[in-house]
């Protein structure tokens, strides 16, 4: 079955809200979670911070510019926006109040995700675990 329109209307929006931010610096929480996703792809569990430095490297240069002059709070838009996915795509560890690991659902497993659910997670072993098991996913996706 294919997608509604709803649902079509909703991706291309986010796309053009993703190269909207990538390539001019518009902030959009959509867009926001959109390079966090793939950051975290890329790089397994990190903080906020980190990924908000990662996001400076991955936009235009005018786009950086144009996010320094507006002079935004990107990691509060940043936190903000992962608080309302928390659900759906990451596991936020407050593990430091101003400054959480964020790690996507899907590099855990179900075990973890419930160690989560009950408080009895060991931050550093979801991050690791996060990165080693997004090694072997591109390990077996590159082969």
């Amino acid at each position: 079955m294919g997608r509604s329109s709803d649902e079509m209307r909703k991706e291309l929006l986010s796309c053009i809200n993703y190269n909207n931010f990538v390539t001019k610096g518009i902030l959009m929480s959509d867009a926001l979670i959109a390079v966090t996703v793939l950051i975290l792809q890329e790089q397994g569990g990190l903080r906020t911070s980190d990924i908000i430095a990662e996001m400076m490297m991955k936009v235009s240069p005018a786009a950086r510019e144009a996010l320094m002059e507006a002079d935004v709070d990107i990691l509060n838009m940043l936190t903000t926006a992962l608080h309302e996915k928390s659900n759906e795509l990451f596991v936020i560890v407050e593990d430091n109040p101003v400054d959480p690991h964020i790690i996507l659902q899907e590099t855990l497993s179900p075990q973890q995700l419930a160690m989560v659910a009950r408080g009895t997670a060991s931050v550093q072993s979801l991050i690791q675990f996060s990165k080693v098991s997004l090694h072997l996913y591109h390990f077996t996706t590159t082969k």
